[in-house]
């Protein structure tokens, strides 16, 4: 992601509609080869663009897994969603496209959108951070500041998208960063290794070293009978429901849940919770 880090704290919620467009408009290219220009509007410039939609928007609620509140808010003009969903059908080869079709296509985008900027607020504050529930609601919420941003192809700008951030959600950005203001650490005693050194250059060794990587949707078991009857177009059943999560495996460990995407044609795996490393250093019954 091109986005920059914010110099201080006021710049927040600039880097949060900064970093937020820098995502969408990688999904964007991801899923149609065509990466529009995310621009932020002045005030006036936002009502001025506006002005002329009608229809009801497309409004989202994310939360992040920061603390209660942790939340932001983004609403689409029905012209703007309606666009962005029909492009990317269009993109994907599909012309006859319903309202349906096209709105669950712009709420995959967002989807998208959201878990990769979950992925660097975590890189900002030096650790994991989800995306976790998301839900269509009625409008935005009262009382929190409001931003617009553009959405810019070469042959069309679409209307104002506008976004809201929870104070929950600016307030956990505004944790020190351990990289940059680490806690001081005693001098290891005279003539033992320093650990924090030790661990380092271990973990160096370690990180050019391949690992299997597999996902697993389930398991089943059948008598060799059952298998010898098996032809082109024999279903089996596996022992996991379509709702439950699949399972990261790396090394013949489950190291993660999460839900299968299409990305540019290819399966994909969005991961939504990362198990605890006490889960990792004990056998897991998922597999």
């Amino acid at each position: 992601m091109d986005a920059q880090q914010p110099a201080g704290q006021t710049a927040i919620p600039q880097w949060l509609q900064d970093t937020w467009g820098a995502c969408l408009a990688k999904v964007i290219e991801g899923m149609t080869g065509e990466r529009p220009e995310l621009r932020p509007l002045s005030p006036s410039d936002a009502q001025e663009e506006a002005a002329a939609d009608a229809g009801k928007p497309l409004v989202w609620e994310q939360e992040f897994d920061l603390g209660p509140g942790a939340t932001l808010w983004v609403a689409f003009p029905e012209e703007a969603w309606s666009a962005l969903g029909a492009r990317a059908l269009r993109a994907a080869g599909v012309e006859e496209v319903s309202p349906e079709e096209i709105k669950g296509t712009c709420l995959e985008l967002l989807t998208q959108c959201h878990a990769a900027m979950a992925q660097l607020v975590g890189e900002r504050l030096g650790r994991t951070v989800l995306a976790t529930t998301g839900r269509e609601v009625d409008g935005l919420p009262g009382g929190v500041p409001r931003h617009s941003t553009q959405i810019r192809y070469q042959d069309a700008a679409l209307a104002p998208v506008q976004l809201a951030f929870a104070a929950s959600l600016a307030a956990a950005l505004r944790e020190p960063d351990p990289v940059q203001n680490p806690e001081p650490q005693q001098a290891p005693a005279a003539g033992l290794p320093d650990p924090h050194t030790q661990a380092s250059a271990t973990l160096d060794l370690l990180r050019d070293v391949e690992l299997p990587v597999s996902v697993s949707f389930g398991r089943a078991q059948l008598a060799l009978r059952d298998v010898l009857k098996l032809a082109a177009g024999s279903v089996i059943e596996l022992d996991r429901s379509i709702d439950e999560p699949v399972a990261l495996i790396v090394n013949n460990t489950v190291v993660a849940l999460g839900d299968v995407v299409v990305v540019e044609g290819n399966y994909g795996l969005r991961i939504q919770h990362i198990m605890s490393r006490e889960r990792l250093l004990r056998s897991s019954g998922v597999v």
